[in-house]
């Protein structure tokens, strides 16, 4: 092969690859697996002659342009798959640890105290949850806190290069003793889970590509609360029960969430989860009207139908307390859509449920939004 059409050849594939960005931008001829996660979406800075003059506008049309360009997608995941590959480097925000296990890199400084609320504030929050936990008591309502520690909390020996000392002043062991000591109607799962693990092997608690608990952890957890506001309210309610389960090797809803954020080009090898099929016995039991406040763990209770099928109707899951989600409408409504003293004096308990890595911010501002309505009345 002579050297011009060498260079021919060469400078065509380069022209080639180079363009081909641009080919998939304006075409999308290659089907290409959106990447995981959440990204911020830059606004647009208009063209005018001052934009221009100070750059502004050619800074965010370059990160726009790339936020957008084609084959985005396949490159992150390149260049992810190279780090870890190569250089043993995963996505910033995961962690693996013995045997493939996934966790959160947030969970580290959690468990550290890092985001430590303070005892000021935990005492705050305490004393004021007891107030409102009170208030509703005289009315027959149950208010119940749950605490849900994150899968690194109970498995750091799979991370043993990490200081995971569990100090005092962390908000898992504060809100636990702080609660515990007001009285408060309080779950702490730390300990079940624990044993859980321990015992209901092979059955897993959590997935080893996921963060949160498995439908298997989630299923015994709202048992154990519907028991607990069984012992509250004296009614028998509905609880689930585990007919069967069914072993998949196909994650479910957020049972590879790590692994999803890791965006590779081959994916971690997840654990086989045991599903389980469930049914619940109706006759002589009651659904309780709830209305739940929690973050992305009680997805699992809701998306499997545990929350449909043993509450009642209209019973509410307050995402972060600002999604509002229900069986009586589809997707999210939002709290400012309705009356919360309304709300919260027709139901018959409140469920104020919460993760570790969430604990800097208990109680989503709810305990403070109920008590000012009822001080308006």
């Amino acid at each position: 092969m002579k050297a011009k059409t060498l260079h021919t050849i060469c400078f065509s594939v380069i022209l080639t690859v180079l363009f081909l960005p641009l080919v998939q931008e304006k075409s999308g001829i290659f089907h290409e697996k959106p990447l995981a996660g959440v990204e911020e979406i830059v606004d647009s800075i208009p063209l005018k002659d001052s934009t221009w003059l100070n750059g502004n506008f050619q800074a965010n049309y370059v990160v726009r342009m790339y936020n957008w360009m084609g084959l985005r997608a396949s490159m992150v995941r390149l260049r992810n798959q190279i780090d870890y590959s190569v250089f043993k480097e995963p996505y910033r925000s995961v962690m693996i640890g013995k045997d493939n296990e996934l966790f959160g890199r947030g969970s580290v400084a959690t468990i550290q105290g890092k985001d430590f609320a303070g005892w000021d504030m935990v005492k705050y929050h305490t004393e004021h949850t007891l107030i409102l936990q009170n208030w509703l008591a005289q009315r027959q309502i149950a208010l119940l806190t749950v605490l849900t520690p994150s899968k690194l909390q109970l498995m750091p020996e799979y991370l043993p290069e990490e200081n995971l000392q569990f100090p005092r002043n962390s908000n898992y062991p504060a809100y636990a003793k702080s609660l515990q000591e007001a009285n408060a109607y309080m779950i702490d799962f730390a300990g079940p889970l624990k044993e859980w693990m321990a015992t209901k092997k092979p059955h897993r608690i959590f997935p080893r590509t996921g963060t949160h608990w498995t439908d298997y952890g989630a299923a015994l957890a709202a048992d154990s609360i519907i028991h607990y506001l069984e012992q509250l309210l004296g009614k028998p309610f509905v609880r689930p029960q585990i007919n069967s389960f069914k072993t998949s090797m196909e994650m479910r809803d957020t049972d590879a969430d790590a692994g999803d954020l890791l965006n590779l080009i081959w994916d971690l090898e997840p654990a086989p989860i045991d599903y389980p099929e469930l049914q619940y016995a109706i006759e002589g039991r009651l659904r309780p009207r709830v209305l739940v406040i929690g973050d992305s763990f009680w997805w699992k209770v809701y998306n499997q139908g545990i929350h449909k099928n043993c509450f009642a109707s209209g019973s509410q899951y307050r995402y972060y307390n600002y999604e509002v989600f229900s069986d009586q409408w589809q997707g999210a409504r939002f709290i400012d859509q309705f009356d919360l003293l309304q709300t919260i004096t027709n139901v018959d308990a409140v469920i104020l449920t919460v993760n570790t890595d969430n604990l800097h911010r208990y109680p989503f501002n709810f305990v403070d939004q109920a008590l000012s309505v009822i001080s308006e009345k």
